[in-house]
């Protein structure tokens, strides 16, 4: 879970405090809204057009790698069914499927 406002001008997207804008599939909620951007870590891809992230730990469980990175000094889990060669400190691109993503007014905590 990661905290933003929904983003006011160009693609849907929720910015965090630190100006990284997680992709939305279409608008939600009013611009300027507080909100939490919620993504399960397998619907996390490795891109490279996607949010730079540090990787923390690397994770190999067999079947699957799990990936701990810090995106904007916030830690987020990524799980991948294929093997890749990351190491501790590299710099990835990590992108949410958009349309797997979920978004909660901060508030309330209803999702939007």
């Amino acid at each position: 879970f990661i905290e933003g406002r929904i983003a006011g001008a160009g693609a849907p997207a929720v910015e965090t405090a630190q100006g990284i804008r997680l992709p939305l599939a279409g608008p939600v909620g009013q611009a300027g809204q507080s909100v939490v951007y919620g993504i399960r870590p397998e619907h996390i891809d490795l891109a490279a057009d996607g949010v730079a992230a540090e990787v923390v730990v690397v994770e190999p469980t067999g079947s699957e790698t799990q990936l701990v990175a810090r995106i904007g000094g916030r830690d987020v889990i990524a799980l991948f069914r294929e093997r890749h060669q990351l190491t501790p400190g590299q710099i990835v691109g990590l992108r949410p499927r958009a349309a797997l993503a979920h978004v909660f007014d901060k508030a309330g905590g209803q999702r939007l």
